[in-house]
C-alpha cells in the first residue's frame, strides 16, 4: 500500500502543475506575474489551513501514515 501514495502523489502533482500552468498563461493576460504568484501561495496556504483545521485532519494524517525503515543503511543510533 505504502508504494500507491507515491503514484497518487506524482500524477496529481502532475495534473495540478499542469492545470496551474495552464491558468496561470490565461490570468497573465491581464493581471501583473507578482500577483499571480502572491495569489497560488495564498489559495495554497488558505487550502492546507483549511484541511488542517478541518474535522478530518486526524482522519487524513492516519491515511497518509506511512512506516518507514532504515534498513541496509548501517546507521546505528544509541
Amino acid at each position: 500500500m505504502a508504494h500507491r501514495w507515491g503514484y497518487v502523489a506524482a500524477i496529481s502533482s502532475a495534473l495540478l502543475f499542469g492545470l496551474g500552468a495552464t491558468l496561470n498563461k490565461i490570468v497573465l493576460a491581464d493581471v501583473h506575474p507578482t500577483v499571480v504568484a502572491g495569489a497560488i501561495y495564498v489559495f495554497a496556504g488558505l487550502f492546507l489551513s483549511m484541511v488542517r483545521l478541518s474535522p478530518l485532519s486526524s482522519r487524513l494524517l492516519k491515511i497518509l501514515a506511512i512506516p518507514t525503515g532504515t534498513e541496509g543503511f548501517g546507521f546505528h543510533c544509541g
